[in-house]
């Protein structure tokens, strides 16, 4: 499977670009060959893994694949509602360097975690597969998106508009709030482990997926706030955004996922501390808002360690157990820790690098002793490699100076695809469109969500560096994590404005 990494890994992005090229066109003659590219994008997938659904023959999945994807182009180009023609060229430089920074990292992420099950043990393997397919779907649901973008938008405008004036009106507001309740509490059963119950009922053991929604959801209800904020008064504002957190909340509380509300908190921090430095910057005192940002950055960073370190351990047994494993990680129940430390120790002068993925026990490999803890011999690097261990298996498997630089790529691009989200026309008061509008909407939507990506990066890098306690949340982009690439993939569809 990874030997055959060199050949489909420039193929699938090739392919990825030029669909993107596409679907962001939207140009209805050009649906067909989109069409074809996604099949061709299936077989590439199938050929090397177990996706050919019972096909022996590579020959027959590479043609039954493109017949299919054309016979999907088809449908689209009848079935899907056009609206505009844009160009196949990209309008702005951030839209034009997002998939390729993309693909770069998310295929530089596969490989590594690939090479390392393939080396490790043989129940590791399934992760290569796995992440093979998350970047199949992130790349669909990247294609699908841009090409529904119009839409979506506009229809989800409308859905959010709906739900204000529900709001808003006496009697329809405290049934939209028991709504909201119950879809808290359900998310949270959702994501709930199936071996406990609260009252009675016993969660899916699904929370990846609920804590996605939930932290979604919270994304949005700020988006929408930001969206809103020339129209509502600062009380409407913050009443919104207690009652729709709260609601969020109690859905995390429900799940026991901790993970969505570190990413939530981290968010405010980051949001409170941009107003004040914008309000500086549009009154033309850089100066004075450069130093405000610095202070605000060191004092939000002690800040939350403050809350990490020292104050939730003394309301949290969980925050009390990691803060031992953080402190003294060798006599520790859990070796996460330990294990991040060794991977990141690790040399690839000394047996580590690509294809030689670091695996405890073997006498060749330098700092074989960090893989012992007490008398017991530990197997091999952890199987489980995504979230917190991504950084240490990018130092162990590309090197510190590979790794700085894709940590450091990974900002820009959240900015990248800020940037990329941009309305060509800003709404200006009197001239209000319904497409200005829609595109208005998306863009907080897409702002808040890349600082929540943002928030998310900072909180998996505080982890590894030992710095703060492991969150098991996954590093955008750099880090396994099916659902995750497909989320950050989705974003990025949704930031494929046109010229127009």
């Amino acid at each position: 499977m990874r030997w055959a990494a060199p050949i489909w890994l420039p193929v699938w992005a090739l392919l990825g670009g030029l669909g993107m090229l596409l679907a962001r066109s939207r140009m209805r003659p050009l649906s067909p060959l989109l069409g074809v590219i996604a099949g061709l994008l299936i077989g590439l997938f199938g050929w090397p893994f177990p996706f050919t659904f019972g096909l022996q023959s590579a020959g027959s999945a590479h043609i039954l694949w493109p017949g299919a994807g054309l016979i999907a182009g088809l449908l689209a180009w009848a079935l899907i509602p056009k609206s505009g023609v844009g160009a196949l060229s990209p309008s702005t430089l951030p839209q034009a360097v997002l998939w390729p920074v993309f693909a770069l990292i998310s295929g530089m992420a596969w490989l590594a975690l690939a090479d390392f099950a393939a080396g490790a043990d043989p129940k590791a393997q399934y992760l290569g597969i796995e992440g093979a397919q998350g970047l199949l779907l992130a790349t669909l649901a990247a294609l699908l998106l841009a090409l529904l973008r119009p839409r979506i938008a506009e229809n989800v405008l409308a859905v959010a508009e709906g739900l204000t004036r529900c709001a808003s009106h006496p009697r329809h507001r405290w049934s939209l709030l028991g709504a909201g309740l119950l879809l808290a509490v359900l998310l949270g059963l959702l994501g709930r482990s199936p071996d406990a119950a609260l009252l009675g009922i016993k969660g899916l053991g699904q929370p990846h997926l609920s804590g996605e929604i939930l932290r979604a959801l919270a994304m949005l209800a700020i988006a929408w706030v930001a969206y809103r904020s020339g129209e509502w008064s600062a009380g409407i504002r913050w009443r919104f955004l207690i009652i729709t957190l709260a609601l969020v909340v109690l859905g995390l509380w429900v799940s026991k996922d901790g993970g969505p509300l570190l990413i939530i908190g981290m968010l405010g921090l980051l949001w409170l501390a941009i107003w004040p430095v914008r309000a500086l910057i549009a009154r033309h005192r850089r100066g004075q808002a450069a130093v405000l940002a610095l202070a605000l950055l060191i004092g939000g960073t002690a800040l939350w360690r403050t809350l990490l370190i020292d104050i939730a351990p003394r309301f949290s047994l969980l925050a009390q157990s990691r803060e031992v494993d953080r402190m003294q990680p060798e006599h520790s129940r859990r070796d996460d820790m330990m294990r991040v430390q060794w991977l990141i120790s690790a040399a690839p002068a000394t047996g580590f690098g690509p294809g030689r993925t670091p695996w405890c026990g073997a006498a060749a490999h330098v700092g074989e002793k960090a893989c012992r803890k007490g008398s017991a011999l530990r197997e091999g690097a952890p199987l489980q490699t995504p979230e917190d261990y991504a950084p240490a298996l990018w130092a162990a498997y590309y090197g510190l100076p590979v790794t700085l630089l894709a940590i450091g790529l990974v900002p820009l691009w959240l900015l990248a695809l800020l940037l990329a989200a941009s309305p060509a026309r800003w709404p200006r008061p009197g001239h209000f469109k319904l497409d200005d509008m829609a595109a208005y909407a998306l863009f907080w939507a897409i702002a808040i969500a890349s600082l929540g990506m943002l928030s998310q990066t900072l909180i998996a890098l505080g982890g590894t560096l030992r710095w703060s306690q492991l969150s098991g949340l996954p590093l955008p982009l750099m880090a396994y994590g099916k659902l995750s690439l497909i989320v950050i993939a989705s974003w990025m569809g949704l930031a494929q404005r046109d010229a127009n």
